[in-house]
């Protein structure tokens, strides 16, 4: 990250052990005519980091946590862009039992859960503040998988909240327990992506999975867009996924295919 002659560089190691694992992470400054300065060194949750006027502070988190959003809740932390960059990070992959769960209010959040635990409570949000951009995700679902052909948040009485979907030749519309798992997925992945203003990257779990390879050249047109304002991740097993991100704008959008050898 680079800021008027200052460059900071945070670099991150994950570390295996037998069977654990641990987090090796680094931050330093760069200024023009200058050393580089250590602003944070942490190994397995033990280190230390800089705080202006106060020198080296002892960090002491879990072998698998960020040492990196630790320090930054320190306003002396010289490196606070960086842990607030990171913080516009969010991935997502949608869980099919946590998909077909109704938001219970503990679970409620501002963005969207990375396994969709609270997809029903995020879409009534955006409805209430945004009902164009609802109408863009639905539609775009739709455009996707051609179902379904509305899609209903309600709170209950209890203040949780479910989805109803109504489909073409359906009398009565469809519990969110009872959606197919491929139309909530899609659901909660096209939230994701259009519903989440101050994202600066996403990462995407396969999103190919429970979802007909005919509707993957719809979905791809989706990434693409959201690559014009936001870095996208992609990993897939799809060969056919990938080629309709890797036709045009390759250097916009990232995917990676990963595959057993034969």
């Amino acid at each position: 990250m680079k800021d008027e002659g200052r460059e900071l560089r945070w670099q991150v190691r994950i570390v295996r052990q037998q069977r654990d694992f641990s987090v090796e992470e680094s931050l330093y400054q760069e200024t023009q005519g200058h050393p580089p300065e250590e602003l944070l060194k942490s190994r397995a949750g033990k280190g230390t980091w800089y705080s202006q006027g106060g020198g080296k502070i002892p960090l002491g988190v879990a072998a698998t946590s960020c040492a990196l959003a630790a320090a930054a809740a320190d306003a002396t932390f010289p490196g606070r862009e960086v842990g607030s960059f990171i913080k516009g990070w969010t991935f997502c992959d949608p869980s099919p039992s946590y998909l077909r769960m109704p938001t219970s209010p503990r679970d409620d959040g501002i963005e969207l859960d990375s396994w969709g635990r609270n997809l029903a409570g995020r879409l009534l949000e955006i409805n209430q503040k945004d009902a164009a951009l609802y109408g863009r995700i639905t539609q775009a679902v739709r455009n996707i998988l051609g179902v379904p052909e509305s899609i209903e948040a309600i709170a209950s009485d209890d203040g949780e909240v479910f989805l109803l979907q109504r489909e073409a030749g359906f009398q009565f519309r469809i519990h969110q327990k009872s959606v197919s798992t491929g139309t909530l997925r899609m659901l909660a992945l096209i939230t994701a992506l259009l519903g989440h203003k101050e994202a600066s990257l996403i990462g995407i779990e396969e999103p190919e999975n429970y979802v007909h390879p005919g509707a993957l050249a719809a979905f791809a047109e989706y990434l693409r867009e959201a690559s014009d304002h936001l870095q996208v991740l992609v990993t897939t097993h799809s060969p056919i996924l990938l080629n309709y991100l890797t036709r045009r704008r390759r250097c916009a959008l990232f995917a990676g295919v990963t595959q057993e050898p034969r």
